[in-house]
C-alpha cells in the first residue's frame, strides 16, 4: 500500500483535524516543490498562503459532514498556477470518530483550459453561423439519427416552439426534396460517399407554406480506417432571392436580345438614300 501511494502520479495526502499535514507522497513533493519531511506538521498556510483559507473551509466539509467530497482547487504551485480535481474523505480512529481527513488530487489544468478552448471556439462558430444564417446538419449514417441547428429549420419556416415541428431524419430532408431535383441530389450525395468527390448542390426544398425554395448544400463525409464513411456534416443556405434575381435578369437579358434581334431585322430590311452630304432624301 505504502509502495501504491508514493508512487501514484495524483498526488495523496493527509492532515489532521488541525489541518496539519500527515502524510504527501512524491506528487505533492512535486507540486509544492518542498519534502515530505518538510511538510510533516505544517498547515496549509506554509504551502497555499493565498488558498489557506479555501482549503481549510473545504477539508472541515468533508470532516464534519463525516463523508467523501470532490472539489476542484486551483493553487499556487511549484509550476505557477494550476488547478485540481480532489477528492476528500473524514479519517477516523478506532472508535470510529473523525480525527482527520485524507485527499487525492489530479491535475486538469490542460483539461480546463482544453474545455475552454473548446467553449470559446464552439462560441465563435456559433456567432459565424448565425451571422453567415447558414443551417448547419449532421448525419450519423451508421445510426441515421439527425441533428439539425435552429437556423435550419428557420430556413424551412419552422421554430423551436412550434409543436408542428417533423421529427429531424434523413427521410424528413429527402422527402422535402422537389421531385425534379431529387434524382440529381442523391447522385451528388452518393458520388461524395463513394467516390469522396465534392458535395455541394443546390436544388429546391419544400417549406412549411407548402412553396419550394432554393437551398445550396455542402457537405463532408467522415470515414474509418477502413474507408467506409460513418458521419457526414455540412450546411445549408437559402439562395431562393438568388435564384429569383437571376431568372429575372436571364428574361431581361433575352427580352433584349430578341428586342435586338428585332431591330436588326428591320434595319436589314430599309432602304435609306442620302445625298451627297449623307442627309436622308426621300427615295419615292
Amino acid at each position: 500500500m505504502a509502495a501504491i501511494v508514493e508512487n501514484s502520479s495524483d498526488a495523496i495526502f493527509a492532515k489532521d483535524h488541525a489541518g496539519r499535514y500527515l502524510l504527501a507522497n512524491r506528487a505533492v513533493e512535486r507540486i509544492v516543490g518542498k519534502t515530505a519531511a518538510q511538510m510533516t506538521g505544517q498547515d496549509d498556510t506554509f504551502l497555499f498562503p493565498q488558498q489557506a483559507a479555501t482549503i481549510r473551509v473545504n477539508d472541515h466539509l468533508v470532516m464534519n459532514e463525516n463523508r467523501t467530497n470532490t472539489f476542484e482547487e486551483t493553487l499556487a504551485t511549484a509550476e505557477g498556477e494550476r488547478t485540481f480535481l480532489v477528492t476528500k474523505g473524514p479519517l477516523h480512529d478506532e472508535q470510529g470518530q473523525v480525527i482527520g481527513m485524507f485527499g487525492i488530487s489530479r491535475d486538469i489544468t490542460e483539461r480546463k483550459q482544453a474545455a475552454r478552448q473548446l467553449g470559446e471556439s464552439e462560441a465563435r462558430f456559433e456567432v459565424a453561423m448565425q451571422a453567415s444564417q447558414d443551417g448547419l446538419w449532421e448525419w450519423n449514417i451508421l445510426t441515421d439519427e439527425v441533428y439539425f441547428t435552429p437556423r435550419w429549420y428557420e430556413i424551412l419556416g419552422y421554430s423551436r416552439e412550434d409543436q408542428s415541428l417533423p421529427a429531424p431524419t434523413f427521410k424528413l430532408w429527402e422527402e422535402r426534396i422537389h421531385p425534379d431535383d431529387h434524382e440529381r441530389v442523391m447522385s451528388v450525395l452518393v458520388s461524395h460517399l463513394e467516390k469522396r468527390t465534392l458535395y455541394s448542390v443546390e436544388y429546391r426544398h419544400r417549406h412549411r407554406s407548402g412553396e419550394y425554395r432554393w437551398q445550396h448544400a455542402r457537405g463532408l463525409a467522415i470515414f474509418d480506417e477502413n474507408g467506409k464513411p460513418t458521419k457526414m456534416v455540412g450546411t445549408i443556405s437559402d439562395i431562393t432571392e438568388r435564384k429569383q434575381a437571376n431568372q429575372a435578369l436571364q428574361k431581361s437579358e433575352e427580352s433584349y436580345r430578341t428586342l435586338f434581334r428585332e431591330m436588326q431585322n428591320g434595319f436589314a430590311h430599309s432602304e435609306i438614300i442620302c445625298d451627297a452630304q449623307g442627309r436622308p432624301v426621300d427615295s419615292r
